[in-house]
């Protein structure tokens, strides 16, 4: 369980930084435009992926601690 625990971690931490990538790639794909045109694409494309991003990220996490404190409750017995 502890193994688990920790790839979960893992998983959580990779996460954060494709998020971090992510955002730093689609706004620098953003800054192109001005206008209506900007908002159109944040809007339509950035916006659901950012969010998806941040809920995976936010799942992994939440994940992660259940399992770690499931091998908590299971070792201290």
């Amino acid at each position: 369980m502890a193994e688990s625990g920790r790839r979960l971690a893992a998983l959580e931490s990779a996460a954060a930084d494709a998020q971090r990538s992510l955002e730093s790639r689609v706004s620098s794909l953003a800054d192109r435009w001005r206008g209506e045109a900007r908002h159109q694409f944040e809007a339509e494309h950035l916006a659901p992926v950012l969010d998806g991003g941040r809920n995976m990220r936010a799942e992994l996490g939440s994940i992660a601690q259940i399992a770690a404190r499931a091998d908590a409750e299971l070792n201290s017995g």
